[in-house]
């Protein structure tokens, strides 16, 4: 998402009603799912977290979606993503996350589009992984 594009949601975002409200009890899996079906039905949504949250609002926490016709959620417990790519042959998935100081390769199913097998391909020990470049040839032995 470039940040014109990022720009122009958050100006959308500014017009709505939050559809849901994060407070004590935190992100449950049923807040998440009920958020999940939400998105089925609408493009953009607004959320509100209270004052009384318990959660850090400013740790980073995310999780990692398909949408193909419905939201799915793939990967839980995701920070900040960096880069997501696909081999050669469209069997793996690589996933950085820039937090977890690591790549992350998936095994892939291109039929249904989900992945599996989250295994660290490698951890970068100063600095952070940050985008991607692929070339023909394998990286993770396949």
């Amino acid at each position: 998402m470039t940040s014109k594009e990022r720009a122009e949601l958050k100006g959308l975002a500014m017009n709505l009603e939050p559809v849901f409200q994060i407070g004590k009890s935190s992100v449950t899996p049923e807040m998440t799912h009920a958020v999940e079906e939400c998105f089925n039905n609408n493009e953009l949504i607004k959320l509100n977290v209270l004052k009384n949250c318990d959660d850090d609002v400013h740790e980073a926490q995310g999780a990692l979606y398909v949408y193909d016709g419905t939201v799915r959620m793939m990967q839980p417990d995701t920070k900040i993503s960096n880069g997501m790519a696909w081999s050669l042959f469209h069997d793996r998935f690589f996933f950085s996350d820039s937090l977890y100081h690591a790549v992350f390769a998936y095994d892939y199913d291109v039929q249904s589009g989900c992945i599996s097998g989250r295994r660290v391909l490698f951890g970068v020990q100063n600095g952070l992984p940050d985008g991607y470049s692929l070339t023909g040839t394998s990286v993770d032995g396949t």
